[in-house]
């Protein structure tokens, strides 16, 4: 496995990326960092762990490699202008990966490391979405590749036309496909690799495909008449596509729809909605950073704006328990900047849900040694108390064994003097309800061991508790360890 760490790119972030598959070696280079942007032009700003982040980084290999077949001969040139081969091999010793496969195997691929599980999806010919975790039924032993296989036999750019999303001009962006297909037979797709924007509103493009036979995916070098500094303009590749892949106008597709989530104008209403849209991964990435601030801005205009903020310790969030119960040294387990537990994802963000990385809080543990969510001294539940004033914005409750949830059962704070969200996981009973303002101390629910995790056996009973800053259009973690009343 290849794992890059890389920093070019979305607005400076360092990102991890387990690229598997990548021949590695001498290749650890990114898109990102051996393509410039044209000059006087930026990359557009990407939510970081966002599928087209993803896409933007992709290893690729040195400038001058040939594109090679399925079969390992060196592919036919004709029209090419190979810029960069893409440092992905093929999958099959056969001819199936070809320009609508390459398409399809990003979106796998992320998926797939990106920490969806059976969520993954592909479509069929028609166009409708089918999941690997229904694929895979009544298959023993069947692997994600061969779902991979599956597409690549069964659907094609026609699929891609029926089943993905449609998208204009101004919102495309890395990992988005450009579908030439009138006929539902031969066709062709072409792959945003990545968009920068330049003066006056003018865009600029990385532009690519695998072509037939089944070949290794490349990004396609822009003329001058096409384009700027090897990057296309929209137009410019289309007159490309004229010239030499005559399939007709293409349409514009994208693997998640760019629709951003409807708000009713109920603040509570509003946040709940976004919050589990987040969690599951039903709002992309790029869509949910953008709708933040609109439902943050709600819940300010309904329970009041930053004001006089708490200025005392805070009140220790678990009945009869202190600093002592909170795990690690001096508070050592609050570590957002790492991959943490199954998550392959490195690093905290809000918007990667239930798959992010990173420990962005802290553990404190209970006494229950025999694991029933007891108090081992009192015999009753311990209770997770409101560390600071505010008002509960959403809960969850009715956790199972077996779900994929990570948090379990839990409640959601919003602190507005201080501008922080508090988040208390793993939960037993859950006393609250959306809407109900609290006070510091007061009882939120009961410590237990709801969650992926945490109903494990290897895994004390603890309550989890994170706190969020929002800052800059983003939901920080804040380390509040030192303002814990001893």
């Amino acid at each position: 496995m290849t794992v890059l760490a890389l920093a070019a790119g979305s607005a400076g972030a360092e990102v991890w990326y387990s690229y598997r598959g990548s021949q590695g070696g001498a290749s650890r280079v990114s898109l990102a960092s051996a393509i410039p942007a044209p000059e006087g032009y930026e990359r557009i700003p990407l939510r970081r762990n966002s599928f087209p982040d993803w896409v933007r980084h992709l290893p690729v290999r040195p400038e001058g490699t040939e594109v090679r077949t399925w079969d390992g001969r060196r592919a036919p040139q004709g029209f090419y202008a190979v810029w960069r081969v893409i440092d992905l091999p093929l999958l099959f010793r056969q001819d199936l990966e070809q320009c609508a496969d390459w398409g399809f195997r990003f979106w796998h691929d992320y998926q797939a490391e990106a920490g969806f599980a059976d969520r993954l999806w592909l479509t069929d010919y028609n166009g409708v979405k089918r999941t690997w975790g229904a694929w895979k039924a009544g298959k023993p032993g069947a692997a994600p590749r061969e779902f991979f296989r599956w597409a690549c036999a069964n659907a094609n750019s026609y699929s891609q036309k029926r089943g993905l999303s449609p998208v204009t001009e101004e919102e495309l962006r890395p990992g988005d496909l450009l579908v030439q297909n009138e006929t539902g037979g031969v066709g062709h797709t072409s792959i945003v690799f990545d968009v920068a924007a330049g003066p006056a509103g003018k865009r600029a493009y990385l532009m690519g495909f695998g072509f037939m036979p089944a070949q290794e995916a490349h990004i396609e070098k822009a003329g001058p008449a096409r384009g700027t500094a090897g990057w296309f303009t929209l137009e410019g590749y289309y007159r490309f596509l004229d010239e030499h892949l005559p399939f007709g106008r293409p349409v514009l597709r994208s693997f998640e729809p760019r629709r951003p989530l409807a708000l009713s104008g109920d603040a509570l209403a509003d946040w709940d909605a976004y919050e589990k849209a987040v969690r599951d991964s039903t709002i992309a990435v790029e869509e949910a950073g953008a709708c933040l601030p609109r439902v943050v801005g709600g819940l300010e205009a309904a329970f009041g704006k930053a004001g006089p903020a708490s200025t005392g310790l805070w009140a220790f969030p678990v009945e009869g328990y202190g600093l002592a119960a909170v795990g690690g040294r001096d508070g050592s387990d609050f570590a957002p900047g790492v991959r943490y537990g199954e998550s392959p994802i490195k690093g905290y963000s809000f918007f990667d849900g239930n798959r992010h990385g990173g420990h962005p809080g802290h553990d404190i543990f209970i006494a229950d040694r025999d694991q029933d969510s007891l108090d081992d001294a009192r015999r009753r539940p311990a209770a997770a108390l409101a560390m600071l004033p505010g008002v509960v914005v959403s809960t969850c409750s009715g956790w199972r064994a077996g779900s994929l949830l990570r948090g379990g059962n839990y409640v959601w704070v919003f602190h507005p003097a201080e501008r922080l969200f508090s988040y208390y996981a793993h939960l037993g009973e859950v006393r609250v309800e959306p809407g109900q303002r609290v006070a510091a101390g007061s009882a939120l629910g009961t410590v237990a061991r709801t969650g992926f995790s945490a109903a494990r056996p290897r895994s004390p009973t603890h309550l989890h508790l994170m706190v969020l800053e929002y800052r800059d259009g983003d939901l920080v973690p804040l380390e509040y360890y030192g303002r814990l009343r001893r």
